[in-house]
């Protein structure tokens, strides 16, 4: 068996109260703990964790303010599905930014024939596992990395993040037929 090497972990003391965060790459790494199989899970914060708080800042904000203003005190119904859609996709949208994208281990051989080197990673991977040059992590079934988010979507977070995707575009397909509908009813 080969060993695998860790990435640089790094203690990083955060400005409150001293507390001590991880650092992994470029990802925070704010919980971990081993699940009943024996598998890590890690809660985790990207590097660009102030993007997750303004997109965070205006989907609610944008929702509720529609759903407060706009919307007649009187159409409960409307206002419970798009609050609700609001809820799912800021739920989904913090899912898919403090999951563990699917961090690969480092290895310092080839565990078989067709994995290759990674200059940036300082390390063997399989076919699937990409470098992410923002997070600077080896991460399993790569997609993209996400600004909304502040990190990459792979194989950790890929199902939180289509669950959100499809939840903005509701909600906001949502938002634009009832306001046009609010604002026909006026008389607008």
């Amino acid at each position: 068996m080969v060993e695998s090497g860790n990435w640089p972990i790094r203690e990083e003391k955060v400005c409150f109260g001293g507390l001590k965060i991880r650092k992994l790459g470029n990802i925070y790494i704010l919980a971990e703990w081993s699940r009943s199989d024996g598998k890590k899970r890690r809660l985790v914060l990207g590097p660009y964790w102030h993007f997750l708080i303004i997109t965070l800042a205006v989907v609610t904000s944008v929702s509720l303010m529609i759903y407060v203003w706009v919307i007649p005190s009187d159409e409960k119904l409307e206002r419970i599905i798009g609050l609700s859609l609001t809820i799912l996709a800021a739920t989904s949208l913090l899912c898919t930014a403090l999951n563990d994208p699917g961090i690969f281990p480092r290895y310092s051989k080839p565990l078989a024939q067709n994995w290759t080197y990674s200059e940036y990673a300082q390390s063997y991977r399989p076919p699937g596992v990409i470098y992410c040059q923002q997070c600077q992590v080896l991460i399993e079934e790569y997609n993209h990395f996400c600004p909304w988010s502040g990190i990459v979507i792979g194989k950790g977070n890929e199902a939180y993040f289509q669950v959100f995707i499809t939840a903005i575009v509701v909600a906001l397909l949502y938002d634009v037929v009832i306001v046009a509908l609010s604002l026909h009813d006026i008389g607008f």
